[in-house]
């Protein structure tokens, strides 16, 4: 027996009754010699030899350049009690960890475009360094401020690029949600060979939190996430916030809340490939029969579903990971996804994206199928770089009313997704790529 008769026999195995003996036999002869569908992913794995090249020949940084937010939305940080307590275990977990990478380290404090030396770490733990008292003038976030310092060296005459490494401690409220400044100035690094790593986690916070427009949203006791973005040669990011989680953990801060990104990582995984199908309403699919469109006969095969839909489906629900409950799945539209027909002179016909999710950083779409229609072949991408991780959905604050808001954070999917882009070759094949195949 072929290869191709024993899949159409597996096939056979799961088709349903309402096909019937008749409707199985017809698709069993057009299945022995039918072909798969063309290619669903497309482009050039990542990173390239030239990429992994650039950011090896990159030398080691020889300091460490420590930067703190001194913007009155991290007062409540300083409050006396748990709040104070967690903050000066991050500090001098921070601290430690820039010791135990063999690089001086320079700290400061910035804000409203200003950079202050500081004498010790300690200073960042008192609340003058926010409130704007004693030595300290108020200022408001400047992301930016630290990258704009020299420091930043171009390859030339053989010479490789150097970048310094650096880090920001920022509860990340920019001003106006303005991050045009921050992702523009570190491209620059990045072009040179530079990474980007962002430790994450949340600390207790008594106080009043803001948003980017600088409106108290909350007044009182809650956890708010602190954010260490870094920059520079890719071994001494990795290495200073691994030192950091761990120190971090040890100090006694809990270790659940603490997320680690390395966008370097995340933007070269494998691209995500549709793994679960569901009708919409459940049960109103067959999966994996072979599909006639445009004359031919399709069996499954280059990480496509092959899906029949039965009345009174409306549409499919797909997942890249298996075990996911797509019924028990609030989605929303998260702006990530884009769907196209495979075939490039043929149009959609009615077909929408109706819903996404990031369910342990797993894509889930559902798809609005028009019926009656002929069926279609579709492709819903989404390119590198644009996926999230879990928790830059659960902490991005997209809907003030959210009773959890005080948790989360003005615009972290935007800066996230657009740091993550920048990371991005060229050509290079998309995050997510689920490809369907359909037929009423």
């Amino acid at each position: 027996m072929t290869q191709s008769s024993q899949v159409c026999l597996g096939l056979l195995k799961r088709i349903p009754t309402v096909i019937g003996t008749a409707g199985a036999l017809l698709l069993f002869t057009g299945c022995v010699s039918a072909p798969t569908p063309p290619a669903c992913v497309v482009g050039t794995n990542t990173p390239s030899d030239a990429l992994k090249a650039l950011r090896g020949s990159v030398p080691d940084a020889t300091s460490l350049e420590l930067a703190i937010d001194g913007s009155g939305s991290m007062l409540g940080l300083t409050t006396a009690g748990e709040p104070a307590s967690n903050w000066q275990k991050l500090i001098r977990a921070v601290s430690l960890s820039a010791a135990s990478t063999n690089v001086e380290v320079e700290t400061f404090r910035v804000g409203s475009g200003t950079i202050k030396p500081l004498s010790s770490w300690q200073e960042a733990t008192k609340p003058c360094f926010y409130q704007g008292c004693g030595a300290f003038q108020p200022v408001s976030s400047s992301l930016d401020t630290v990258w704009r310092r020299p420091g930043l060296t171009e390859a030339k005459d053989g010479a490789p690029a150097k970048v310094p490494l650096r880090l920001t401690i920022t509860d990340l409220e920019a001003n106006n949600g303005d991050i045009t400044k921050l992702t523009a100035v570190i491209k620059k690094h990045v072009e040179q060979g530079a990474v980007i790593g962002v430790l994450a986690l949340k600390l207790p916070f008594k106080g009043s939190v803001y948003n980017s427009d600088a409106q108290v949203i909350y007044k009182g006791a809650t956890d708010r996430p602190i954010y260490m973005l870094a920059t520079g040669p890719q071994r001494q990011v990795h290495k200073l916030l691994e030192e950091i989680k761990s120190n971090a953990s040890i100090s006694g801060i809990a270790s659940d809340s603490i997320q680690v990104t390395y966008l370097d990582r995340t933007i070269s995984s494998p691209t995500q490939t549709v793994e679960v199908v569901e009708g919409i309403p459940k049960g109103q699919v067959a999966q994996g029969l072979p599909i006639r469109l445009n004359g031919i006969t399709y069996r499954p095969g280059n990480n496509y579903a092959l899906v029949k839909l039965f009345p009174p489906a409306k549409g499919v629900a797909m997942a890249s990971k298996q075990g996911v409950n797509l019924s028990g799945i609030n989605t929303t539209k998260l702006g990530l996804s884009k769907l196209e027909s495979i075939d490039p002179q043929a149009t959609l016909s009615g077909e929408t994206i109706t819903g996404e999710a990031i369910v342990n950083n797993h894509l889930v779409v559902q798809l609005s199928l028009p019926n009656p229609s002929p069926g279609n072949a579709l492709r819903v991408t989404v390119p590198r770089g644009a996926l999230p991780q879990q928790w830059w959905v659960d902490w991005d604050r997209r809907d003030p009313e959210n009773p959890n808001s005080n948790q989360q954070t003005d615009g972290l999917l935007l800066l996230m997704s657009n740091l993550s882009k920048m990371l991005v070759e060229p050509g290079s094949t998309p995050e997510a790529a689920f490809c369907l195949m359909y037929s009423n």
